[in-house]
């Protein structure tokens, strides 16, 4: 035999494992998504917002020109002749930033389409995979430190060895970069076939909402966050130009498995997909309902019996997974709450019907109504709890951090003003400044075979802030005015538990208890309730 026919040989033997383990995916939004990074980075993109900045610049001069020509009327000849030529050269400055803006504009809103970044996607694969391995890893750290009779005498050290050996596990499925770890590639790989999608921008979807004073921020908009805010739009605010893709779009991929996986690692995988399509999202935003998806795919590569397992089959046997070993199983009714967010006797899981047809974005009305009405009713005492003695946490940490504030202002006798500012909240754990914690609530919806949409509101509790035995200093909030000079900005800080704050969002008054309460009176997980239309 030839050298060249022995090669021929393998490469088809290649090629035919490769076919084997390779699974067409088709992934279908159900909500509105928001791109991440989908054309934020192009050159018109970062020209635009240099040409915002320098128009903000130009106006914020040209106030404070108007303000001293107005205001001070002892100003010399001479000055009031140099105010007046630094206006009319900053009015042809910005006639021809304007120019610009117009142009750079027109070239980012002539793209109707864009390509979806599948990065996230593997990302999103990743945190499911964790949420569904943390009760069998944590049982088979149980397991094995039994045999061994090295059981440490608290869980809280089962749950270090636990949450130790489930990324381990992790970087051998997904791969790390990190040399250290002697670990290389991803063992699953996430081939593109069709990422490009149509887009419209989200001025399309929010529209301004300036006639109710009283209340500016629609629904809608409360949800999609500060990015995507049109009523309070600066300058520089580029917030209209930001892609979105609607829904019904598709993307498709292959899901390569590596031939050394075994099934049970694949199922894991699959299990992750289905779990990501049932409770999570693509795109920002995705926890409150935006970038919901549904998949569908070729083949399951789980065998049963001989015989390949359908989609439907595992998406039920998967459910079953959920229900009954990962939230209802006796072995883990007592175990404390997980260290990371993931399936556990702690979990929360609603399941709601839409009984009328509607579209994603009158769901999602329905949606920020109740996360709307829950967020603010859980924080209307918290300006009391501030300032009660000893002073506790503000509720709303409950739907994460960072928090901005315009309900009170602190005074140098640490005590609230009846003058409304912004003020900042900074959270110190560890001796270090903590930026942001991701809400543990989950907004997913779902879109039936009736063409009726449903909604998953599902919480997973976890230590808001996970315990380290190394902390020289209790943790603590520091609250303090954002607008006033550094010099004069006064400062409060209230000591706190972590866990605190995880066990009043699951507490029948908590967060979660008050969105379930204002979508419907909720039945957990095996019934479903109703919202009304």
């Amino acid at each position: 035999m030839t050298d060249t026919a022995f090669y021929e040989i393998l490469k088809n033997k290649v090629d035919n494992v490769t076919k084997e383990r390779c699974v067409a995916v088709t992934l279908t939004f159900e909500s509105m998504a928001f791109l991440n990074n989908a054309e934020q980075m192009s050159p018109e993109w970062k020209q635009l917002a240099k040409c915002l900045t320098a128009l903000k610049k130009e106006k914020k001069l040209s106030d404070q020109r108007k303000k001293e020509l107005k205001q001070d009327e002892k100003l010399s000849d001479q000055r009031k002749q140099e105010l007046e030529q630094d206006e009319k050269l900053s009015n042809q400055r910005k006639k021809e930033l304007e120019q610009v803006r117009d142009k750079l504009k027109d070239k980012i809103t002539a793209h109707n389409q864009a390509e979806f970044p599948l990065a996230s996607l593997k990302g999103g694969l990743r945190y499911w995979w964790r949420a569904l391995q943390w009760v069998p890893t944590k049982l088979k750290a149980i397991q094995e430190n039994e045999k061994t009779k090295q059981l440490p005498e608290d869980e809280a050290s089962i749950d270090e060895i636990a949450l130790k050996d489930l990324h381990q596990s992790e970087r051998a499925l997904w791969g790390s970069a990190e040399e250290s770890e002697g670990i290389g590639c991803s063992k699953v790989r996430i081939i593109p076939q069709n990422n490009q999608i149509q887009i419209c921008r989200s001025s399309d979807i929010f529209k301004s909402n300036k006639t109710k004073k009283q209340d500016k921020i629609s629904s809608i908009q409360y949800i999609a966050g500060q990015a995507y805010k049109l009523d309070k739009g600066e300058l520089s605010d580029m917030s209209p130009l930001r892609p979105v893709a609607t829904s019904k779009e598709t993307i498709s991929f292959l899901l390569h498995f590596s031939p050394e996986l075994s099934e049970t690692h694949i199922r894991q995988v699959f299990e992750a997909l289905l779990c990501f399509a049932e409770f999570g999202g693509l795109g920002s935003r995705s926890r409150k309902g935006f970038g919901s998806f549904s998949v569908s795919f070729t083949q399951s590569l789980i065998k049963e019996n001989g015989e390949a397992l359908s989609q439907q089959k595992l998406h039920e046997q998967f459910i079953h997974t959920i229900k009954h070993e990962r939230i209802h199983s006796s072995a883990i009714t007592n175990w404390r709450i997980p260290p990371i967010p993931a399936f556990s006797a702690a979990t929360k899981w609603t399941q709601f019907s839409v009984d009328k047809k509607m579209t994603d974005k009158q769901l999602l009305v329905e949606l920020g109504n109740a996360y709307k009405t829950a967020r603010l009713q859980i924080g209307l005492g918290d300006k009391n709890r501030i300032f009660n003695s000893p002073p506790q946490y503000p509720a709303r940490l409950q739907v994460g951090f960072p928090l901005v504030t315009n309900r009170l202002v602190i005074d140098k006798n640490h005590s609230p003003k009846n003058i409304e500012k912004r003020t900042n909240y900074s959270m110190f754990y560890l001796d270090k400044e903590v930026k942001r914690r991701g809400s543990l609530v989950f907004l997913s919806c779902k879109l039936t075979d009736t063409g009726k949409y449903s909604i998953h509101a599902l919480l997973l509790s976890s230590d808001f802030l996970p315990k380290n035995s190394s902390a020289k200093k209790p943790s603590y909030l520091q609250l303090s005015d954002a607008i006033s000079p550094s010099k004069k900005t006064h400062y409060k800080n209230i000591d706190f538990n972590p866990k605190d704050v995880t066990d009043e969002l699951f507490g029948t008054g908590g967060f979660f208890a008050e969105l379930t309460k204002n979508l419907n009176h909720s039945q957990y997980i095996s019934q479903q309730s109703v919202v009304a239309g």
